[in-house]
């Protein structure tokens, strides 16, 4: 089974992103979220992916994160969403913002997402309701560290799996900076002074 591309991109485009590995590009449909996270990159990158394969029809779907990924099949698992609607769902809302709708079963903003009518906004709320649990610790993962600090450090010749690894155990620690305003460069500055001691 196709789970990931690893190369360099090519194109970055609104709902599309395309990827060189070797001698082949492929063509990735991406929500928005992805495409911010892909935008301007020149490194090498890991794409996850889900393939969409039918008698008369195959098309490749990307994701900069595993946890987009897993929201996209669930997502699909809802009567009424096909993987095109999926991706507009992700394109207006987080996985983390869902898991908060979805746990205080705030219907106003499910019906706020492009792509959610109310009978589908309602099955996605019976649906992923307990499938998608809101748990804050979560937040603390490597999608709440800037992909520049992961590439940053891989570029310095670290492997991606422990530095992801470690950057998520950091980003856990009570004492570093607020996530948000002026204190996130901070924030991020004492996270990669910290990986580099733990890396050695």
């Amino acid at each position: 089974m196709l789970n990931s591309l690893t190369g360099y991109i090519t194109d970055c485009l609104p709902g599309v992103v395309r990827v060189q590995t070797g001698g082949v590009e492929w063509e990735l449909e991406v929500s928005r979220a992805t495409v911010q996270r892909l935008l301007g990159r020149t490194d090498e990158v890991r794409v996850l992916v889900y393939l969409q394969h039918r008698e008369n029809l195959m098309r490749l779907y990307g994701f900069a994160e595993e946890d987009e990924r897993n929201l996209f099949h669930e997502l699909t698992k809802v009567e009424g969403i096909g993987p095109k609607q999926a991706l507009r769902v992700l394109s207006g809302v987080s996985p983390s913002r869902m898991r908060e709708i979805l746990e205080t079963e705030d219907l106003n903003s499910l019906l706020a997402i492009p792509g959610l009518g109310k009978k589908t906004a309602s099955a996605v709320l019976l649906k992923l309701r307990g499938v998608l649990r809101y748990a804050p610790e979560a937040e603390a993962g490597v999608e709440a560290v800037a992909e520049d600090l992961v590439a940053g450090l891989v570029e310095m010749g670290y492997d991606r799996k422990l530095v992801e690894s470690v950057l998520r155990e950091i980003s856990s620690e009570q004492d570093l900076p607020a996530a948000t305003g002026a204190e996130q460069a901070s924030r991020e500055a004492e996270i990669f002074r910290r990986a580099i001691v733990a890396l050695g």
